[in-house]
């Protein structure tokens, strides 16, 4: 251990040495805190002779779990046998498989997975006469799913459901939760929140079983204590014994996960709920320059509710930040396209050492463009690539069926959608009809009338269907409207959103997948745009044809040599050595709800902080003053967070804005608008 200890600065040093009573380690961004769990666990086996049985390592994910395991593995003389390292939930499994009974089910329980529990959830509605399916269905399956997991995973269960105004609406879903509930104990079943919950339940109700764990479980280390959830919390105080033995490593300016039930205050108040604790904090980068660490520090120090620390870099020099604001989203893709081929070809940067951030996946379409353009191989992390989401393909399905009526698949994927009356029996008549005659779909509902078997209703719709993509055909081939505005007139006029709210009823998601539609018809615009200053005729078709060059699938699926586009969000634990922070605007980062309820703007900024420290020698920040939403151009501001950057530390390429006082009088401006909105 020794030698192994000659690797480790000092404040690493010490928590590795400190083995009993509670300990917090705050491991600030690339800080080395996975080798500090690791080389504690050595050292309460070699030095404390602690059984490796009694000790007990818990972390988010079986891949972290996994690599902490082998790192043990590979230092060790000879491999370990006993130690329990495992994710919340699978511990919480052990548990079940040995003590369940104690509830009421059996051992031999299974555990549902999201078709499962759906299918059960269709069951209840079944049974109790409720419609899921149809337009205007009040209930929905997966809403419902995920109002269960969050009563569960923020301790509330039935009181949950308790903030729901519409007083039937309530009623009908806390009855669905409780018969659900007791259709999984019936089936001897338990979903995934259970695997937390139920044990909470068997230690709770059972004292000896308790002491169990208390007795085997003598030192207890916890990863990314930062991001632990009510019931994970709950679960770990059950289980630490009398003596305190427990470690908890993290870092709460990394605490990003607040919307999926995350709770920073818990690293916050950890020494109050442990008096005595001894606080370590790791605050020696080896990942980024000091120029980085700078800004970072900077930023997050504008937190009121933090451990107060700053992290310095083992590094020297490095480059400054570089900032550019771009005229346009389309401006800003091009810029970063233009950046990672320099880095690439001059800096001998690796494709896959580079990585674009952004605060939602909408926000990669004009990325994904610009390096499908410039044959900049990428990976998209964490999400469907633009052009294959379904409310994406639905409107190109209108747009193809418009350009080209033999396109019978594209036909079928929309003529009943948004929903209009047509149903799957009337259109299997008409395609039917088709076949017969020899022609295609679109012809045959111009002759919906000679199609046996087709209601009144059917008909008429059908006919009114035939009538609108007429319409447009005439609006985009012979009018001289810009077809951005068309497919912004088609989109309202077959009422899609009206369709999202009848099967999504979650305000978020319904405007995400707007928000999609808006970038699809930006992108009209801006091939319009492109097609002006080149000379080249803008129609329906070569948009079309565009867009079959940016989906071709591509062969290579391979991960390596190809830049990372991802959410910030996604990056958390990730590092590159050039970063692309983009869209750095007021409404997307911080983003706009933050904005509105004022509570959340901590949360953003320690996103913007966990962005910048994924960067180990070059970053770069864009932002766009103007960007198109449906096509219309709205007008942006940088992000407060750009003006909490040091200026000596940047560096900006050219700008928009030539006059540096106009520039200060618009930071100025929208420093203070976001002021008043957070004291409103």
């Amino acid at each position: 251990m020794q030698e192994l200890f000659k690797e480790l600065n000092p404040p690493q040093q010490t928590a590795v040495r400190t083995l009993d009573g509670p300990l917090l380690v705050l491991a600030g961004a690339g800080s080395g805190k996975t080798r500090v769990i690791t080389y504690r666990i050595l050292n309460l086996i070699r030095n404390k002779k602690v059984s490796p049985r009694h000790i007990l390592g818990v972390t988010f994910t079986n891949k972290a779990a996994n690599e902490m395991r082998q790192r043990i593995n590979q230092i060790s003389e000879k491999r370990i046998k006993g130690l329990t390292l495992s994710t919340f939930h699978s511990f919480g499994v052990k548990i079940l498989k040995e003590h369940i009974h104690t509830l009421g089910y059996k051992n031999n329980f299974n555990i549902y997975d999201e078709n499962d529990k759906k299918n059960l959830i269709n069951s209840i509605f079944n049974e109790m006469n409720l419609d899921a399916t149809g337009a205007g269905a009040e209930y929905n399956i997966n809403i419902i799913l995920r109002q269960i997991s969050l009563a569960k995973n923020n301790n509330l269960f039935l009181r949950y459901f308790d903030r729901i105004e519409h007083e039937e609406y309530k009623l009908t879903v806390k009855n669905i939760y409780k018969r659900y509930e007791e259709l999984l104990k019936n089936y001897n079943a338990v979903d995934f929140d259970d695997l937390i919950v139920l044990p909470i339940k068997i230690l709770k109700k059972n004292e000896e079983i308790r002491e169990s764990y208390h007795q085997q479980y003598q030192y207890i280390l916890v990863d990314e204590y930062q991001d632990t959830n009510d019931i994970q919390y709950q679960f770990l105080k059950l289980l630490i014994n009398k003596k305190n033995n427990i470690c908890v490593v993290g870092d709460d300016d990394q605490a990003i996960y607040g919307f999926r039930g995350s709770k920073v205050e818990h690293i916050l108040k950890f020494e109050k709920d442990f008096p005595n604790t001894k606080t370590v904090k790791l605050t020696s980068n080896y990942r980024s320059t000091p120029v980085i660490l700078e800004a970072a520090n900077r930023i997050i120090r504008n937190n009121k509710s933090r451990h107060e620390k700053e992290i310095t870099s083992i590094k020297k020099g490095g480059s400054k930040i570089l900032l550019k604001e771009s005229h346009s989203e389309l401006e800003e893709a091009e810029f970063v396209a233009g950046q990672i081929l320099k880095y690439h070809h001059e800096t001998k940067v690796p494709w896959e050492d580079m990585a674009v951030l952004y605060r939602t996946n909408f926000q990669s379409r004009p990325f994904e463009e610009a390096f499908r353009f410039k044959s900049i191989p990428y990976i998209l992390i964490g999400g469907m690539q633009f052009y294959d989401r379904k409310e994406v393909k639905d409107i190109l399905a209108y747009l193809k069926v418009i350009a080209n009526e033999k396109d019978d698949m594209s036909l079928l994927r929309i003529l009943n959608y948004p929903r209009r009356g047509i149903g799957d029996k009337s259109i299997y008549n008409l395609n039917q009809y088709s076949i017969k005659k020899k022609i295609c779909l679109y012809d045959a509902l111009s002759h919906a009338h000679e199609v046996e078997d087709l209601k009144s209703e059917a008909l008429t719709n059908t006919v009114a269907f035939h009538t609108l993509i007429k319409k447009y055909k005439n609006e985009f081939f012979h009018s001289k409207k810009p077809m951005y505005r068309i497919a912004y007139d088609l989109v309202r006029q077959v009422k899609y959103e009206d369709q999202l709210k009848n099967e999504v009823n979650e305000p978020r998601l319904i405007k995400r997948k707007m928000y999609n539609i808006s970038e699809l018809i930006s992108g009209i615009r801006n091939y319009e745009e492109e097609a002006a200053a080149t000379g080249e005729k803008a129609n329906l078709f070569n948009y079309l044809n565009r867009v079959s060059l940016l989906t071709k699938d591509e062969e290579d699926q391979e991960e390596e040599g190809k830049v990372s586009l991802m959410t910030f969000h996604l990056s958390k634990g990730l590092e590159f050595q050039v970063i692309f922070l983009v869209g750095i605007e007021n409404d997307f980062l911080p983003h706009l709800r933050s904005i509105e309820d004022g509570t959340a703007i901590d949360e953003e900024r320690r996103l913007f902080y966990v962005g910048i420290t994924r960067a180990k020698d070059h970053l770069v920040i864009s932002y766009a003053r103007n960007r198109k939403k449906f096509g219309l151009l709205e007008e942006k501001q940088p992000s407060i967070f750009i003006s909490e950057i040091p200026e000596e530390i940047i560096t900006r390429p050219y700008t928009a804005i030539k006059d540096e006082s106009e520039r200060a009088e618009i930071g100025k401006n929208a420093v203070n608008k976001i002021k008043d909105l957070l004291q409103k």
